[in-house]
């Protein structure tokens, strides 16, 4: 009986210890694979904002020159030459004077920072140079030449960090399996006694798993899926034979959001775009299926879409939108801006053709609450 005690309370102690021992195993390994999912995606966000923000900056300083070589009036000019330098302080101060870039990336920024350089001295001779001057032309192309470059350049980086969140979040995903072999390791070796236990485990470890995967491919703010899961879906829909025949990237950009959020806050400007959210996602179907690329801007890819069909689902899209939004007590009429690329006409993978709908995009903004569907010619 003394004996039979002994090795019950031995069995138990047993039991209790490796049980206390899988829950801080599996505890530790999730910690460390969710801080670290934490870690680079705040770091991507904060180099992207970095990105995003200079690009604003930098691109609004080519418009203020305009603005200064059309002006004949000496008091303006001088305004307007105090505008471009701010512009042009602001950018040095936010980005270029910056070296907290990754060894792989130096170069890129490098290449980035040289062509600032020569268009701030461009830019200068242009605000030093006489009036309304064959030069001053000459001088504004080399400027828009070097902006283009500038441009280029933190197209590149952008791109660079979305390939990193992908190989990380990949990384992740295979230590969440390793960690989930490891526990089920751990249950074989224990007795028929500890099966409840492992299953427990084995739950939590799923439920983590899922976890990482919404983080990694959904948008936190709309629940869409984001950039990094359009990119996938829509390349392994092109890599398929039966989808080699047509299709339409749509970009749109909602106008006016800026507004949103200054006149009614953040909060109010994240409520309006998940209703936005909503409309877009109540147009999924087995044709549609779309995005959230960040900010206002919402993509989607219409399978096997030429000109007619694509117009039937944008009719849809932007009637739905428009449908009015109640923010702090007051209706908000939503219009967007939106760009049509068509596969393979004017692009055969993801990345042309959604760089050729962005542009479409910007050209619809132009014009004023409508789509533009890519035309190359319209770019030259």
């Amino acid at each position: 009986m003394r004996s039979s005690k002994l090795a019950l309370a031995t069995l138990l102690t047993t039991m209790l210890m490796l049980t206390l021992f899988i829950r801080s195993f599996v505890t530790d390994e999730l910690t460390v694979i969710e801080n670290s999912v934490q870690v680079f995606q705040e770091e991507n966000v904060k180099q992207l904002s970095r990105v995003v923000e200079t690009q604003e900056k930098v691109n609004k300083v080519p418009w203020l020159i305009a603005r200064f070589i059309a002006s004949d009036q000496a008091e303006k000019r001088n305004y307007l030459q105090a505008q471009i330098m701010r512009q042009i302080a602001l950018v040095d101060q936010e980005y270029m004077g910056h070296s907290d870039y990754p060894e792989d990336e130096r170069a890129l920024h490098e290449y980035v920072r040289r062509n600032w350089a020569g268009y701030k001295e461009t830019v200068l001779e242009i605000i030093h140079s006489s009036p309304n001057t064959g030069k001053t032309q000459d001088q504004m192309e080399d400027s828009l030449l070097y902006l283009e470059r500038v441009n280029d350049g933190m197209k590149m980086i952008v791109a660079y960090h979305e390939r990193d969140v992908a190989q990380k979040t990949a990384e992740t995903l295979n230590r969440t399996m390793q960690a989930r072999q490891n526990v089920l390791v751990l249950v074989v070796l224990a007795s028929v006694t500890f099966i409840l236990v492992g299953m427990a485990v084995f739950r939590k470890i799923i439920t983590a798993e899922k976890k990482l995967s919404i983080q990694a491919y959904y948008d936190t703010l709309t629940g869409l899926p984001n950039r990094l899961f359009f990119q996938k879906s829509v390349r392994d829909e092109l890599s398929l034979a039966a989808a080699a025949t047509s299709g339409a990237v749509v970009f749109l950009d909602m106008d006016n959001f800026k507004l949103v959020n200054d006149q009614y806050g953040h909060e109010a400007g994240d409520q309006f775009l998940i209703v936005i959210a909503q409309r877009i996602r109540s147009l999924f179907n087995e044709q549609v299926f779309g995005a959230r690329f960040g900010g206002d801007e919402f993509v989607l890819y219409i399978r096997n879409a030429g000109e007619q069909e694509a117009d039937l689902v944008l009719q849809q899209l932007r009637m739905r939108i428009a449908e009015p939004v109640q923010l702090e007590g007051k209706m908000i009429f939503p219009t967007t801006s939106i760009g049509v690329a068509f596969y393979p006409q004017h692009g055969t993978n993801v990345v042309e053709l959604l760089k050729h709908a962005d542009t479409a995009m910007y050209q619809a903004k132009e014009k004023g609450n409508g789509y533009v569907v890519y035309d190359e010619s319209a770019t030259k």
